[in-house]
């Protein structure tokens, strides 16, 4: 049991673990409402129920779903009401897409999705976020991406010198620099131990 310091009467929230030390039911402080979760035999969550009252005594209210591919890792992501995602990956483990959609299509109208690519040092160099741009006579779609692109090693161009890291100092080698967008530019700034400070 573990206090709810929401709460001003000392109610409590209480927690239910398995044999196997696995959280499986949460019970709010109003005692109205449980949280079950359920696990693979990896030991990995495959669901959590949320119940309006003693779980299975009616229908659930909420629903969250995982699943996961023979390398353990992610491949959907059901959020209920909130919808699904798509994991897609790299032969080297880095994602490289994930789409947002009902189905794992990005061909529909309704389908908003995110590809990642990755550069020659294994690291992440460009972000496109795609969705469908419906006419508002529903006659014409049209694609629109945004994409984000990342910069490492170098300080950000245009700026005064040694405003992103001290003179000589070699910290910005391999670290994130700047990200650049159609809306907005990110640049990042370290000190001597490597710390961001800008």
């Amino acid at each position: 049991m573990i206090a709810d310091f929401n709460q001003t009467s000392g109610a409590v929230l209480r927690r239910y673990f398995d044999a196997a030390s696995r959280l499986r039911y949460q019970k709010s402080p109003s005692g109205q409402t449980f949280e079950e979760t359920d696990y693979d035999l990896l030991s990995r969550p495959i669901q959590q129920v949320r119940w309006a009252g003693t779980p299975h005594s009616a229908a659930a209210t909420v629903t969250t779903a995982w699943s996961y591919d023979l390398r353990g890792r992610l491949t959907m992501e059901d959020t209920g009401a909130g919808g699904k995602r798509w994991y897609s990956y790299f032969p080297t483990g880095e994602v490289s897409q994930v789409i947002q959609n009902a189905t794992n299509t990005s061909a529909d109208d309704n389908a908003v999705w995110t590809t990642y690519t990755i550069g020659p040092l294994g690291r992440l160099v460009e972000i496109d976020k795609h969705r469908n741009d419906i006419a508002s006579n529903c006659s014409t779609r049209n694609e629109v991406v945004d994409t984000t692109t990342l910069q490492y090693d170098t300080p950000y161009a245009g700026q005064e010198s040694d405003r992103y890291a001290p003179p000589n100092s070699g910290v910005l080698a391999g670290r994130l620099t700047a990200m650049m967008g159609s809306a907005a530019t990110m640049a990042f700034g370290y000190d001597s131990f490597g710390r961001r400070v800008l």
